[in-house]
């Protein structure tokens, strides 16, 4: 169930919510526009944000998948999957640096 259809039905007192978000809004349902304006709205209301599916399934390289979702969705966290104890170190590390402001900015 989307968080606009959650929204609609007003089924609440959530604290926040678990979406797919990714640059190529795979699984983003209804749409890519409409969760990240759900997103938006979510934020402003200070509820968490937590991103899933932010690969879209191995299809974004890890630095701009996470760039895109603490950038330019802030989400406050995000759900990776992961194969091997290297994929995650190196998926952790990149977190790391998009988070502290240590990667160069840019928008995806």
């Amino acid at each position: 169930m989307t968080a606009q259809l959650i929204r609609e039905n007003e089924i609440g007192g959530f604290d926040g919510y678990v979406t797919p978000i990714n640059r190529l809004g795979v699984m983003m349902f209804p749409s890519k526009k409409e969760v990240e304006r759900a997103s938006r709205r979510i934020r402003s209301e200070g509820k968490m944000l937590i991103a899933i599916k932010p690969f879209a399934g191995g299809r974004i390289p890890p630095r701009e998948a996470l760039a895109y979702v603490y950038r330019n969705v802030e989400a406050d966290a995000c759900m990776i999957g992961v194969a091997s104890v290297e994929e995650a170190e190196e998926d952790f590390r990149i977190a790391r640096q998009i988070i502290s402001g240590e990667a160069a900015k840019s928008s995806y």
